[in-house]
């Protein structure tokens, strides 16, 4: 029987899931009424950054992790880099991995459909993500001041398969700009692009070019977003260099710009000049372009 907290975990998680038409499932066991507190707590400020101080703040690894346990009995199908889990009967799964782009608003929903993960003649219980090294920081910067809104950052292509392991099938995701090619990990990626930060509307136009900063900003691409890194537990130095990437125009660009470990600012409707302000005084790492 379920109990109040079961009840309330359900309610906070229910609404990143949208179901298919006719598409049902027996939930998992529930994890009690302080598990389901701590979900309600959570909304207020659900997708930041993890702060190794504070155990008991939730942050986008926990939301995923709460949404596979939706379906998936005490985590005991699934482990890290999961990023969607199957049953006899119907899937839940995380729709990046089929749409992966930056929307604003950003869309942060899960599928639950009928039948299970297949790849040829095999059917599998778990969709993960291949893990692969980080990206390295930015070295050069891609345009110089006035910096405007630019598509020079943007990538070539992204391939995105799958490839059975054992009862899983692993996302294996490669991403190329001209001759260079990166590996990322789409379940990190995906994460990242969970906890980024749109930031609000303003007056201005958002096309004007940003003159000037009272900190370094190096423009930067897709395979590089990062100019520095954020260390969190000591935050970030309001003289420290930010990265801005050129993603201007591409979706697709500025959700694979989310770069895991950054505090990740996207422009949304704002100019450059307020967001570039927004991220100095909130110390973000890392804006995007929209």
């Amino acid at each position: 029987m379920f109990n109040i907290g079961t009840l309330v975990s359900r309610g906070v998680v229910a609404p990143f899931i949208t179901a298919d038409q006719d598409t049902t499932t027996q939930l998992s066991i529930g994890h009690g009424l302080w598990r389901g507190s701590q979900l309600l707590l959570a909304v207020q400020g659900l997708l930041k950054p993890r702060v190794k101080e504070v155990t008991e703040v939730f942050d986008a690894r926990d939301l995923n992790a709460w949404v596979m346990d939706f379906m998936a009995s005490h985590r005991k199908q699934w482990g890290e880099s999961t990023l969607g889990v199957s049953s006899r009967s119907c899937s839940l799964y995380a729709t990046t991995v089929c749409y992966p782009l930056f929307q604003n608003p950003q869309r942060l929903e899960y599928l639950l459909v009928e039948g299970q993960f297949s790849f040829e003649r095999g059917v599998y219980r778990v969709l993960s993500s291949e893990g692969c090294k980080k990206r390295a920081l930015a070295e050069n910067s891609v345009a110089e001041y006035p910096i405007p809104l630019s598509g020079d950052g943007v990538h070539s292509s992204l391939n995105i398969s799958t490839c059975p392991i054992g009862d899983e099938l692993m996302i294996r995701t490669l991403v190329r700009k001209s001759n260079k090619m990166i590996s990322l990990d789409f379940y990190h990626q995906h994460l990242a692009y969970m906890g980024a930060t749109v930031a609000p509307a303003c007056t201005h136009d958002p096309h004007e070019p940003l003159a000037s900063s009272s900190v370094p900003i190096e423009t930067t691409s897709v395979m590089a977003p990062s100019a520095v890194e954020y260390v969190q537990s000591h935050g970030l130095q309001n003289n420290a260099p930010r990265g801005m990437a050129l993603t201007h125009g591409s979706e697709e660009a500025q959700f694979l710009a989310c770069n895991p470990g950054s505090r990740c600012l996207h422009q949304g409707d704002s100019c450059l000049k307020c967001v570039v302000k927004m991220a100095i005084e909130q110390h973000f790492d890392l804006i995007i372009q929209s």
